[in-house]
């Protein structure tokens, strides 16, 4: 397995370089701008540049909102992944007769899996679902035997398993990617 180790100032760079330069460039803009529409037009100039900037500043505190509701739900989410761990584990303990209840709670685990996947990167809602449908359907007309099945079916529930060690600020960054955070991407599938 790939190990990536990454210098601390690489890890700013990733991270924090480009929003500490937006947030100063951000506020000398803002601030000249303000003091520019004040000079100009008085308190209306004053109020017209600073709605756009009371704006952002709403998006970005609902942005923050929304992400504590994401935290809340991955919260919710490991919880019942490590109660159906548990029952998983506990099945295995008793392992005679009890074949189903194993084969159910290792579906229940991976699309658990799945969902926290999708929580990660809400903007793919259902992805990892959607593409089990497909490849256990692929393998159905194959003519795989169950067991086979099964197998394609855990791995497309856990195909994007390597977005969980994608930082948030690449995995969903607005513009184009730099180098260094493209090639991060690229090792997920590693």
């Amino acid at each position: 397995s790939l190990k990536i180790v990454l210098s601390v100032y690489e890890i700013w760079k990733i991270d924090f370089k480009l929003q500490s330069l937006m947030s100063i460039a951000g506020g000398l803009l803002s601030g000249g701008l303000l003091a520019l529409g004040y000079g100009m037009f008085g308190i209306l100039g004053f109020v017209i540049i600073l709605l756009p900037v009371l704006s952002t500043s709403y998006a970005f505190r609902s942005y923050k909102n929304n992400m504590a509701v994401y935290v809340d739900g991955l919260e919710t989410l490991n919880k019942d992944l490590k109660s159906a761990l548990s029952a998983l584990e506990k099945a295995n303990v008793e392992l005679t007769g009890a074949n189903q209840s194993i084969l159910r709670l290792n579906a229940e685990l991976f699309q658990s899996l799945a969902k926290v996947f999708d929580m990660r990167d809400p903007y793919v809602g259902g992805h990892a679902a959607q593409v089990a449908i497909y490849a256990v359907g692929i393998a159905t007309e194959m003519g795989l035997p169950p067991e086979r099945i099964e197998l394609v079916r855990q791995a497309a529930y856990l195909h994007d398993i390597g977005k969980l060690a994608i930082p948030e600020v690449i995995l969903h960054k607005p513009g184009k990617l730099t180098e260094i955070e493209y090639e991060f991407i690229k090792k997920h599938t590693d």
